[in-house]
């Protein structure tokens, strides 16, 4: 199998206040392939953060620097991540993917997909609990929240 980013979909993520931001393609995705694990090419603008500073219960995230120089927050920790480099994310170990440059960082991310996970987010006290879609599932009963009054992006901008 081959996958060309050329050919793939990009897909945008953008906070609310800005604060949280990328790009993807999904290279590869445990539905089209029937494989363990999906690929992503993601593209971090300077001055964002892809994510929330979170934890899995079960899933496991590995990140390949390909270009640019990222701020990687494992844990308590804060490390320099420059091209070539590579990060492992097992289960438990919270992380997540700062660019304080003035370039583009973009990273290749393999996850496995867990039919179940959950989330914590240390930053903002709050808990996610996802499962797998199914097929014909609807999206939105994908994630639950510990709180309902919740969402995504609550206490972390």
């Amino acid at each position: 199998m081959i996958a060309r980013q050329s050919d793939k979909e990009t897909n945008t993520r953008e906070s609310p206040k800005g604060r949280f931001g990328f790009s993807r393609k999904a290279l590869f995705t445990i539905p089209e392939t029937g494989g363990p694990f999906d690929l992503d090419a993601v593209t971090l603008p300077p001055g964002k953060k892809n994510f929330p500073h979170h934890s899995h219960a079960a899933l496991w995230e590995m990140y390949y620097i390909v270009s640019g120089t990222a701020t990687i927050r494992m844990d308590d920790e804060h490390h320099t991540a420059k091209t070539g480099d590579a990060i492992m994310c097992p289960p438990g170990m919270a992380h997540q993917i700062s660019n304080d440059t003035d370039e583009d960082v973009v990273y290749l991310v393999v996850s496995d997909d867990p039919p179940f996970d959950a989330c914590y987010y240390p930053d903002s006290d709050k808990q996610l609990i996802a499962r797998k879609v199914w097929k014909g599932q609807p999206d939105e009963d994908r994630v639950f929240w510990t709180r309902t009054d919740q969402t995504y992006y609550d206490g972390e901008e």
